[in-house]
């Protein structure tokens, strides 16, 4: 498992069959988007295209942070990949809820779910 240093923070990346999960700690804020960016530009042009958001170890999602999803939600789509949120809690899924982005944006239980899910739908496009 790889991980990125924030200045209190950190977010845990490991690949895990057909998706790679994204584990941010504390408040996602315009400096966790900044380090997230970072790494989906690292990972852009890679045949793995189905990211799992595990908002779990999330305190907070701020406006940044659903910016982010939204946009890499609709970034992965084009390319035929999928962004799956998992591990939602508290405030952070009572306002993805409010936002109504659980219209449009798949969420599971858990990243097992998730990841049950990418296979359902033969590893690609979650949705």
């Amino acid at each position: 498992m790889k991980q990125a240093k924030l200045q209190r923070r950190q977010i845990h990346v490991e690949t895990r069959g057909d998706a790679i999960v994204i584990c941010p700690e504390g408040i996602c804020d315009i400096e966790c988007t900044e380090a997230l960016d970072g790494f989906m530009h690292h990972i852009e042009g890679k045949a793995q295209q189905n990211i799992i958001l595990d908002a779990s170890r999330l305190n907070y999602i701020e406006t940044p942070g659903f910016r982010w999803i939204i946009g890499q939600f609709r970034k992965l789509q084009e390319l035929g990949g999928s962004l799956i949120v998992t591990g939602l809690k508290g405030s952070a899924e009572r306002a993805f809820k409010l936002l109504q982005l659980d219209k449009f944006i798949p969420a599971a239980t858990s990243v097992d779910a998730a990841l049950a899910r990418i296979r359902r739908n033969g590893g690609d496009r979650a949705n």
